[in-house]
């Protein structure tokens, strides 16, 4: 606790506080953690798909003209993208609400230290 405190600077913080900080940032950090995970999988299934399309399924069709051979790149093409969009979609809006968490606890952050030092400043000398 000493050490969280120290590096923190959460010094005035209760150890409940402290508790519960601990536990709110450990929550964010596993939910982005799973959600990456989450798109990984789909990137794992769009890999394994991929790998056997080009192995196995591509093999038994005897692509012997120049049309044939780019109708099925171009099928390809469609297929790879269809399956990525989703995954790059995904990946961005998890980045993006992260990126807006950070910026509004950035901000409340700053609030209190501002709030603090007004009264700071406002109290009156001794």
């Amino acid at each position: 606790m000493y050490l969280y405190r120290a590096i923190v600077g959460l010094r005035q913080m209760p150890e409940r506080e402290i508790v519960e900080h601990i536990a709110i940032k450990t929550k964010d950090i596993v939910i982005l953690g799973v959600t990456i995970l989450a798109d990984n999988v789909f990137l794992g299934i769009w890999f394994v798909i991929i790998y056997g399309l080009e192995e196995f399924v591509a093999p038994r069709f005897h692509v012997a003209s120049r049309i044939e051979i780019t109708v099925f790149v171009v099928i390809r093409i469609i297929f790879s993208i269809s399956m990525l969009c989703p995954c790059v979609f995904w990946t961005y809006r998890d980045i993006r609400i992260f990126w807006m968490r950070s910026n509004e606890a950035i901000a409340n952050t700053e609030s209190e230290m501002q709030k603090k030092n007004s009264a700071a400043s406002s109290a009156p000398e001794a």
